[in-house]
């Protein structure tokens, strides 16, 4: 045991490599995350998360979406504008956009920023009231749940399961 300048005991890197090796292959650098960083996982992640409203698919979309609301909720008041509302979609489209599944806000509006920023709007007033709440100009984080669930089981249901994963590119056949 060796001890640091403030005193604290801790093992020798020698006697870590020894007792660890086993662990530092085991352990991936994304946790238990795969669906963050692998498009076959993203796939069977919110597949699962469409059937079940219990399992842990379902209650990790919801912390997903959850923190990213939390995120852009600048004033902490529980509630998002109009442009927080923007920045919200962008935030939590950015996910499936990493593995192919959403256009870029580029590709969709033409590159036009104030054509995206009008039709979020409109989006926002659709989704603004709803819920049993007059229109407010605001939207409650199970306001953005509600329409998130449907917009991404509906989104969800056309993912092509036969499109290439290149990360698992041995497991499709040389046509696919």
């Amino acid at each position: 045991m060796l001890t640091g300048v403030r005193g604290v005991a801790f093992r020798s890197v020698a006697s870590m490599l020894r007792t660890t090796p086993q662990v530092a292959r085991a352990a991936s650098t994304w946790g238990a995350d795969a669906w963050r960083h692998d498009k076959a996982a993203f796939k069977d992640w919110i597949g699962a998360a469409m059937k079940d409203e219990n399992s842990i698919e379902k209650r990790q979309l919801y912390a997903h979406l959850a923190l990213a609301f939390g995120d852009v909720d600048v004033d902490k008041d529980g509630f998002i504008n109009k442009p927080e509302f923007d920045r919200l979609l962008e935030k939590v489209a950015a996910l499936p956009r990493r593995f192919g599944m959403a256009p870029s806000w580029r590709a969709e509006y033409g590159g036009d920023k104030d054509e995206r920023i009008a039709t979020r709007g409109r989006l926002f007033d659709g989704i603004d009231g709803t819920a049993g709440f007059q229109p407010r100009g605001k939207l409650a984080m199970g306001q953005f749940l509600n329409w998130s669930y449907m917009h991404i089981f509906q989104k969800a249901a056309t993912i092509d399961p036969e499109k290439v994963a290149f990360r698992h590119v041995e497991e499709y056949t040389k046509e696919q």
